[in-house]
């Protein structure tokens, strides 16, 4: 069926990212000007206007809806009246700077959902980004902890949830175009997990400074490696293109095969898929990328 949302999103406006909702009662919509609302057949669309901006997805799991603008934190819930209400907001550090390998001045991350009950995200926070962690209850920060280098730090790409309190964090700062890693300018980069540890602390557990320029990497429970696309300049002032393999228990590099140079193998945002028959795929500006398990 057709929902209809001409009637409550502004010309001026667009459409930024679709969520089912978790108990089935419609459709999320949340749009770049900090409208969310929820839609459902057959009847008149909800929205809320959060106030700012909205640069990045939404996740929802069975007791509510995560969003992130460039000002604050929600998560939001469907009221009596059928009608989207904020169950709790949180404001996180904010430089208010558009950093470079961002898109917007705020958190670069869609809100992760973790089986202990927390859901982080990063903030923007300068000299350096934060991975935040808050109770997805009442939204009180749990802990943060800072990642990458002073003055070069920034993400545009969701946090990778590892377990149950863990995430890694990928360091996007300089990537602003698909021209950017080229002639073998070499990027900050950097992958880091960072836990919560029993007394509610944060800490840093590995930093891996292979270079993720705008990959959203996966990571395989059931075989201990985090997937990533990263990018390797050499001598020849060429862009080589990798699948990288890394230990999510210890973030030491397990192996990389080549997929291709130059500029068109850049895969400008598009996510690492893994598939059940052990196929890895990443979209590239030149087509897709396949990587198997070998023999």
């Amino acid at each position: 069926e057709v929902l209809d949302l001409s009637g409550v999103v502004p010309e001026d406006d667009c459409l930024l990212s679709l969520m089912p909702d978790w108990q089935g009662r419609g459709i999320w919509f949340a749009t770049q000007d900090g409208r969310v609302g929820l839609a459902e057949p057959g009847s008149e669309p909800q929205v809320l206007e959060l106030g700012a901006g909205i640069a990045n997805s939404m996740a929802a799991d069975l007791t509510g809806l995560y969003v992130v603008t460039d000002g604050d934190f929600f998560k939001l819930d469907v009221g009596e009246d059928g009608s989207p209400e904020i169950l709790w907001s949180a404001a996180y550090d904010n430089s208010g700077v558009d950093k470079t390998g961002q898109l917007s001045p705020g958190s670069g991350t869609t809100p992760t959902v973790l089986p202990s009950g927390l859901v982080a995200i990063t903030d923007n926070a300068e000299p350096r980004m934060n991975v935040v962690f808050y109770d997805a209850t009442d939204g009180s920060k749990v802990c943060q902890e800072p990642v990458f280098g002073e003055g070069e730090s920034s993400t545009d790409n969701s946090l990778v949830a590892v377990g149950s309190a863990s995430v890694v964090v990928e360091n996007n700062f300089g990537n602003d175009s698909p021209l950017s890693p080229t002639l073998g300018r070499r990027l900050p980069g950097g992958y880091a997990r960072v836990d919560v540890v029993q007394s509610g602390e944060c800490q840093t557990a590995w930093t891996n400074d292979e270079i993720g320029v705008s990959t959203v990497p996966k990571v395989s429970l059931a075989n201990g490696l985090l997937y990533g696309y990263t990018n390797r300049p050499n001598s020849w002032r060429v862009s080589s293109w990798y699948v990288t393999a890394m230990d999510a228990v210890t973030g030491e590099t397990v192996w990389a095969v080549r997929a291709g140079t130059g500029v068109m193998f850049n895969n400008h945002g598009a996510p690492v898929t893994l598939a059940p028959d052990g196929s890895l795929y990443v979209p590239a500006l030149t087509g897709m990328v396949r990587v198997r398990d070998g023999s």
